[in-house]
């Protein structure tokens, strides 16, 4: 009789458990509210038993002061590791080089709980997840590439109406000539138009239409070639793009950070 007391009080106190955590799961499915309850339970119990093992051994050690529970915060937790780690590196005995790595084992063990649960928030609450603004595996990459170059593609295409590049080279620059093909590759793909302007008064053979810019380039300090600028048309505004040899797709890249974003929108 007593046996089947217990039991129904032991029904009894199983769904009153279940209950508490169905209302507290809220939205959260119940096989993922299990796995971060199960979770917090297994880390309870290694912290529980770590304590124990860490104290056992600094007690062996002859620090029986030392109570790893009264470490209350991270930052007491680096603390001790660095104390360690100096006594290590100053007297490297096999007992004190134990004794940091302990401390360092214990450190890493907290670091991997962090990192699962961090994980297990992520993946319940989109609204933290990065990758969902910045995609890191191939297949979300492709897209996200893909949809990129379509839409800078549109947006330069639209641009090159206002907006033109200017191109300062000098005709005995190696990497003018190596560079040249990809700007007019640039314009012509896109209809942006490309100002070349020589700072030697010499030219290039895929922009032979050039002016001489040798007093332009005084005036506005370019001393390093290839040197790339966007300008208007309307307002003769300019910003530089770049210096130095530039592939098609970082020209792109650039220009629609430089004009079409804020600082850290799409970094």
């Amino acid at each position: 009789m007593a046996d089947m007391k217990k039991e129904q009080e032991r029904d009894e106190l199983h769904r009153a458990i279940w209950a508490i955590a169905d209302e507290l799961r809220g939205a959260v499915d119940g096989w993922d509210f299990k796995n971060y309850v199960l979770g917090t339970m297994f880390y309870r119990y290694i912290s529980e038993n770590m304590t124990a093992y860490i104290n056992a051994g600094e007690i062996e050690a002859g620090n029986t002061s030392f109570d790893y529970a009264k470490i209350k915060d991270a930052e007491e937790l680096r603390k001790e590791l660095k104390v360690r780690e100096d006594i290590a590196v100053m007297n490297p005995t096999e007992k004190n080089i134990k004794n940091y790595l302990d401390a360092w084992h214990l450190v890493m063990d907290k670091s991997t709980v962090f990192t699962d649960q961090w994980r297990r928030v992520v993946w319940g609450n989109p609204q933290y997840d990065y990758s969902l603004k910045s995609p890191s595996n191939n297949s979300a990459l492709r897209v996200n590439n893909q949809i990129k170059d379509e839409n800078r593609g549109n947006y330069l295409r639209e641009i090159a109406k206002e907006h033109g590049l200017i191109f300062f080279f000098r005709s005995d620059c190696p990497y003018c000539h190596q560079y040249a093909p990809t700007l007019k590759m640039l314009s012509e793909m896109y209809g942006i138009e490309v100002l070349a302007v020589s700072i030697d008064g010499g030219g290039l053979p895929d922009f032979p239409n050039y002016r001489d810019g040798r007093a332009v380039a005084q005036q506005w300090g370019i001393e390093k070639v290839p040197a790339t600028f966007i300008a208007s048309k309307k307002t003769n505004e300019r910003a530089p793009v770049g210096f130095g040899v530039m592939s098609l797709q970082e020209i792109i890249e650039r220009i629609w950070v430089l004009t079409n974003t804020t600082p850290g929108q799409e970094f």
